[in-house]
């Protein structure tokens, strides 16, 4: 049973200046808030005319920002009680120090700071998501079934898009199949009967086929991974540890016997994924990331986002402006300080959810898709990450508080 099943379909709301004993109140859930988090949740979808308001900028980063500046006074609050949700308050600072550094090479200019903010403000936008989900009573079943409903209508869009890589509403195919896992994520959560949750399932998988997404495909093949090693965590110890160790072997066999017994010019299981197309892809990326590594052993405190640092283009042959990579980007624009401060607030985000729960599923999803696509600035996954973030942890206080209820002597009683 997943993490989120443990909660009552009632939400709780939680005081910002209270003591975690104070968490608890029962409450009805907050109509407004539960809107405008299942709002962003369909405004992270639509990234085409006229939600574009501007090259980076879209409809749903205007209400992404009125709720940072609504909940930011609670974050830091819970910070200053939660030792994890500190440690990714500390890695944004990181990381925006290390962009900081490497900005003297190519000034503090309009393009530069708006790429500052799009890959140092996400991980307080999920932290501001979460002390937003728990102080305003947010109903995160309804959010969840916002982005499975998302994800239906965005399948159905990419089925019926004749081009090789299907878009539906987005700017790229690889924000579709990311949306795409994202709302299997939201299934997996929300446990609807077994028929309709295989069907939602499997129709999500058949609409990612058509968007050709090698990175996002190998980070839901992490997610699978995750969620089955999670599965076996309720056994006995001797017998996780077998099972475990079997599967490994068994990723470990499957993937040899792929490499040795077909031919990549054979694989060709959707419009976009295709022998050729992987080739061309991976040459290309082999490229980006060479160029990016020897930039950065040139640059080694970052460029700071300057496409020519020294007046010498970057990727002036590839026709890209980054690596696609989190990684190699904060690599290259941040140096090393950025790239510790980046993995700094996914180890917070890492001990803010729960063992079993499927928020590490997520988070898991996109440490590996963003080493081979730049899925930093994918801003549905921290709507997500927020949100389950909350589920996980009024799961936790909840448990503890009957715990500490159960273990209380009586009333009256003496000692």
């Amino acid at each position: 049973m997943s993490k989120l099943q443990t909660m009552e379909h009632r939400p709780v709301r939680v005081r910002s200046n209270a003591s975690a004993s104070q968490y608890l109140r029962a409450d009805r859930s907050s109509r407004w808030p539960t809107i405008a988090v299942g709002a962003l949740a369909l405004l992270t979808a639509l990234h085409r005319t006229p939600f574009r308001l501007g090259p980076n900028l879209l409809a749903a980063d205007i209400l992404a920002l009125c709720l940072v500046l609504v909940s930011l006074p609670s974050a830091l609050a819970l910070a200053q009680r939660n030792a994890a949700a500190m440690t990714v308050l500390a890695g944004c600072w990181l990381t925006c120090i290390g962009y900081f550094i490497g900005l003297r090479w190519g000034g503090l200019g309009v393009a530069p700071l708006a790429n500052l903010i799009r890959d140092t403000v996400p991980p307080i936008f999920a932290l501001c998501v979460t002390s937003f989900s728990l102080t305003r009573a947010v109903d995160v079943h309804r959010v969840l079934r916002v982005f499975v409903a998302v994800g239906v209508l965005v399948s159905i869009l990419l089925l019926l898009d004749s081009g090789v890589r299907s878009e539906a509403t987005f700017e790229n195919p690889s924000y579709a199949a990311s949306y795409l896992l994202s709302a299997a994520v939201a299934v997996i959560a929300l446990q609807p009967p077994p028929l309709l949750r295989v069907a939602l399932l499997v129709f999500f998988a058949y609409a990612f086929l058509t968007t050709g997404s090698f990175g996002i495909a190998v980070a839901a093949g992490a997610a699978i991974f995750v969620r089955v090693v999670q599965r076996t965590g309720s056994v006995d110890p001797r017998v996780r540890f077998v099972t475990r160790i079997g599967l490994g072997l068994l990723v470990v066999t499957f993937a040899v016997y792929v490499m040795r017994s077909v031919s990549v010019s054979d694989l060709d299981i959707g419009r976009g994924f295709s022998g050729e197309r992987f080739e061309r892809s991976g040459d290309s990326r082999s490229e980006l990331w060479l160029r990016a590594v020897t930039a950065w052993s040139d640059y080694p405190t970052g460029v700071g986002f300057s496409d020519n640092p020294g007046g010498t283009p970057l990727f002036s042959t590839s026709g890209a402006r980054e690596p696609h990579s989190d990684v190699l980007s904060a690599l290259l624009n941040g140096g090393p300080l950025a790239v510790i401060g980046m993995f700094v607030s996914l180890l917070g985000f890492y001990r803010l959810l729960s063992p079993g729960g499927l928020g590490r599923v997520l988070l898991a999803t996109m440490v590996v898709g963003g080493v081979f696509r730049q899925t930093w600035n994918f801003r549905h996954l921290w709507l997500l990450l927020g949100v389950l973030a909350a589920s996980e942890l009024l799961a936790r206080l909840r448990r503890t508080s009957s715990e500490a209820h159960d273990n209380a002597p009586p009333s009256g009683s003496r000692d």
